[in-house]
């Protein structure tokens, strides 16, 4: 299975060799995101676990996924094809839209209602405004 994290937290990946070695193997791991890290296998060892940080943020965005692969070796080492792949769930609320009242116009002038999210969304986000008098409105707002 996949390790999947809330962002913000740490992703964990097992990794092991198939058998252990009479001398140590250090592998580079790259994520897809973030820097990379090694890993040491000390004589005998066959298994560790590569540990990615997320980062929370205040993004409204879907589950990311972070693949990670062996990048170097030093020390006997057969395939290094495998990668492995980690998801990183949201934390964050999609964005509510809040209209402040338009100040006080002269007739035939533009009025003009102040529109805000609460927080940025990582897709570009349309609204379509209705007025009782008048023709619709689109406001979209950038990612």
């Amino acid at each position: 299975d996949a390790p999947t994290v809330t962002e913000g937290g740490d992703l964990e990946f097992p990794v092991s060799l198939s058998n252990p070695s009479e001398e140590p193997i250090t592998l580079t791991f790259t994520p897809s995101v973030g820097d990379p890290v090694e890993v040491t296998f000390a004589p005998g060892e066959t298994e560790a676990v590569v540990t990615i940080p997320t980062e929370d943020d205040l993004i409204d965005e879907p589950t990311e996924e972070i693949t990670l692969a062996v990048t170097n070796t030093e020390g006997p080492v057969g395939d290094i094809t495998d990668t492995g792949v980690g998801q990183v769930e949201d934390n964050d609320d999609a964005p509510s839209v809040d209209i402040a009242d338009a100040p006080t116009v002269t007739e035939g002038g533009d009025l003009e209602f102040p529109v805000s999210l609460s927080n940025p969304s990582e897709e570009p986000i349309t609204l379509t405004f209705t007025p009782s008098v008048g023709d619709p409105v689109e406001v979209t707002f950038a990612p």
